[in-house]
C-alpha cells in the first residue's frame, strides 16, 4: 500500500522540479521528457527488484475458485440420513479431504478445514498429527502456519 503513495509523491517533487521548465524556455519541452522518462524508468526499475514482476506473466494470476461443495440434492439427501449415517458421512468427507491433502498438501485452506473439522470432531490424536504436518510442511513460512492454526480459533 506504500508504494502508490510514494510513487504519486515522487511525481509530486518531480513536477515541483520541473514546473519552472513548464513556463517555456528553449529546452522545457526536452528536460521534461527527460525528467518524465527518469521518473518511469526508476519506478519501473524499483517495482522489478523489490515487486513482484512473477505476476506479470501471463496465467500468474488466476481467479479463486472455491472448494467444490454438496448440492442441493446432497444436502436434502444429507437431511433425511439418520443421525449414525449422518456422521459415517462426516467422517467420510474430513477422510476425504485429508485424502485430497495428501496428493496436494500446498493448500493452506484445506489444511485449515480439516484442522477446524478435527477439532469438532474431537479426533485430538489427528489433529495433532495434522497440525505437526501443517509446521512441517510450511516451515519456511510462519505467517502461513498462523492462518492456518488461527483459523482454528
Amino acid at each position: 500500500m506504500i508504494w502508490p503513495i510514494l510513487a504519486i509523491l515522487t511525481l509530486c517533487v518531480i513536477l515541483l522540479i520541473t514546473a519552472p521548465l513548464l513556463k517555456g524556455g528553449r529546452y522545457s519541452k526536452g528536460l521534461v521528457s527527460l525528467f518524465f522518462a527518469a521518473f518511469m524508468g526508476l519506478s519501473l526499475g524499483t517495482y522489478a527488484s523489490i515487486g513482484r514482476p512473477d505476476l506479470l506473466k501471463t496465467g500468474a494470476l488466476q481467479a479463486y475458485q472455491a472448494p467444490p461443495g454438496p448440492t442441493a440434492e446432497q444436502v436434502q439427501a444429507a437431511q433425511e440420513l439418520s443421525v449414525e449415517d449422518r456422521a459415517e458421512m462426516i467422517l467420510a468427507m474430513v477422510e476425504g479431504l485429508a485424502d485430497r491433502l495428501e496428493e496436494n498438501p500446498q493448500d493452506p485452506e484445506g489444511w485449515a478445514r480439516l484442522i477446524r473439522a478435527r477439532t469438532v470432531l474431537g479426533q485430538k490424536e489427528k489433529l495433532q498429527a495434522d497440525i505437526d504436518r501443517v509446521k512441517l510442511l510450511f516451515k519456511d513460512s510462519p505467517e502461513t502456519i498462523d492462518t492456518i492454526l488461527k483459523a482454528n480459533d
